[in-house]
């Protein structure tokens, strides 16, 4: 695995999110009064970072997808950016830099629940959209949109563990600060929870 820290302008991350959409599946972006979670290229959101994406609105964000995640987060004048990819990356243009590469090893695969639990449409009647699935959570309370085709009863966001593998072998690799986590894919709690455990009883 190889990341790679830049901070760059707001026109480097667009042309930089626009050629690595094809690599994202999901996206979660952010701002002080909201967050959205969007199906990145297909139903039910089909969202695109295209002209139409208003990047400047969002203080934060993370696409992601099973060999790739580019996160980023607004510092004032430019946006500091974190891309954690399967493979070495490589640009057709000359427009972004890249940086050296920091090296990365896997610890573990771990489970993030989502809040919420899924809303029967022909049981819940104030669903806001019946053409979408919905998962409610009593302690906000809200209705969630998640970009999510079944009908699983609870959702958990699949998150691998890295650590930094450090340039000179001789320093200690103890810290917190050395783990890096990278969203792979939205996928059924439950599913998550029996792969663990099916590994647990396969060591």
């Amino acid at each position: 695995m190889f990341a790679y820290p830049m901070n760059l302008t707001i026109e480097e991350l667009r042309a930089l999110l626009s050629h690595l959409e094809p690599e994202f599946q999901q996206v979660m972006i952010e701002n002080v009064t909201c967050t959205h979670f969007y199906a990145i290229n297909r139903p039910p959101d089909n969202f695109h970072f295209d002209s139409s994406f208003e990047l400047s609105i969002w203080e934060k964000g993370r696409a992601f997808g099973e060999k790739m995640e580019l996160r980023w987060r607004c510092r004032r004048e430019s946006y500091a950016i974190l891309i954690i990819s399967d493979i070495p990356l490589s640009l057709p243009y000359e427009s972004v830099k890249l940086p050296e590469a920091k090296r990365l090893e896997i610890v573990e695969s771990l489970k993030v629940n989502l809040w919420g639990q899924w809303q029967d449409p022909n049981e819940e009647k104030e669903i806001p959209d019946f053409s979408r699935q919905y998962w409610y959570e009593e302690r906000i309370p809200r209705f969630l949109p998640y970009p999510w085709d079944g009908c699983d009863k609870q959702l958990a966001i699949e998150v691998f563990k890295y650590r930094v593998i450090p340039s000179n072998p001789q320093i200690e690799r103890d810290s917190l600060a050395d783990f890096i986590y990278r969203f792979i894919r939205l996928v059924p709690a439950q599913f998550v929870a029996d792969r663990e455990m099916e590994e647990e009883n396969n060591d």
